[in-house]
């Protein structure tokens, strides 16, 4: 059902990449060791880097693209002019205290919610996208008991935020930040429902769709599905080992979930959520480390699906993969 048909391997533009976003026929790529890239897709089996920024940036981990702006999330924040994809332009850079290593973030109306991996979701004000402004920021350790949120989803009013960290007796906890079309002040946020175990141990993605969420624990190799119907009351109704162990990225194309695990990305039939089904796996990134800065082999850490396509980032390669969805 998968097989890969092109790998692009490029130490010096894609820097260790982490986190994917399309737009378009194009792909944005945060470079976790220094980079923002920007990539030609229209032609899967020959990606091609046309520009990037590869000076001055501290952690690049996640990116959200907006039209002429694409919105870069690092130990700082900035909002970037992509309007030229040859020549990306930083328009804005924020620095805050409470700003450190986003790793995750959702747009809601004119509100970009970042997950902080030192211990807050981050709010933006982004109604104009060129001139962004640090709002607010959640300590999620005081309020939640989170210790180290790695990403977050939206759905309605509501977020559910997956922290990472090992010794966290939480693995995701659900915040309401909204009355109807209002924002709240991060104070007022309700603090409701959340999931323990160790079999979510490493609880470092999260997606949502309509009455579950899927979280990826890459410290046991494992998903977890939860049921969120009520937000007061969380229910993990399934958990399935995935190929190999720590699942990094994920992906819902229709009812397949996608899955960056190890050198590998797996298919995974979730049609019933309550029993999720391996539809298979292929090999995207060499079992060899090569040329990287910690001495891994490639790791398939985030991904994102496009006609017929799963385009995947390799961090420890400094590789982008693409995977055809045949069958």
């Amino acid at each position: 059902m998968l097989e890969t048909i092109a790998l692009l391997h490029d130490r010096e533009r894609l820097k260790g990449p982490h986190d994917i976003e399309l737009q378009g026929d194009l792909a944005f790529v945060a470079g976790k060791w220094g980079a923002f890239s920007i990539l030609d897709v229209s032609d899967p089996e020959r990606p091609e880097i046309l520009g990037g920024i590869t000076e001055g940036m501290d952690d690049p981990e996640t990116v959200l693209p907006a039209g002429e702006i694409c919105f870069l999330g690092t130990n700082d924040f900035y909002a970037i002019d992509v309007q030229n994809p040859t020549r990306p332009r930083i328009l804005k850079q924020i620095a805050h205290e409470k700003i450190a290593a986003i790793n995750g973030m959702v747009r809601w109306g004119d509100t970009i919610l970042a997950a902080n991996k030192r211990g807050f979701i981050d709010v933006f004000d982004v109604s104009d996208p060129a001139d962004p402004v640090f709002v607010d920021a959640l300590d999620t350790q005081e309020r939640g008991g989170l210790l180290s949120p790695h990403d977050l989803d939206l759905w309605g009013e509501r977020i559910f935020v997956a922290d990472q960290r090992d010794k966290s007796p939480l693995k995701g906890r659900v915040y309401r930040f909204a009355e109807g079309d209002a924002l709240l002040p991060c104070a007022e946020w309700a603090i409701e429902g959340a999931m323990e175990g160790e079999d979510l141990n490493g609880a470092n993605r999260v997606v949502m769709d309509g009455d579950y969420a899927y979280v990826a624990a890459n410290k046991v190799g494992r998903i977890g599905v939860i049921d969120i119907r009520n937000p007061e009351a969380l229910v993990q109704v399934a958990n399935v080992e995935v190929g190999f162990v720590s699942p990094c990225g994920m992906t819902l194309s229709g009812k397949v979930l996608y899955v960056g695990t190890g050198r590998l990305v797996e298919a995974l039939d979730v049609s019933d959520p309550l029993h999720p089904v391996s539809l298979g796996y292929c090999n995207v990134f060499p079992q060899e480390a090569r040329d990287n800065q910690n001495n891994r082999p490639g790791d398939a850490h985030d991904l994102v699906v496009k006609d017929g396509y799963v385009f995947v980032t390799g961090q420890n390669d400094s590789s982008l993969g693409v995977v055809k969805i045949v069958g």
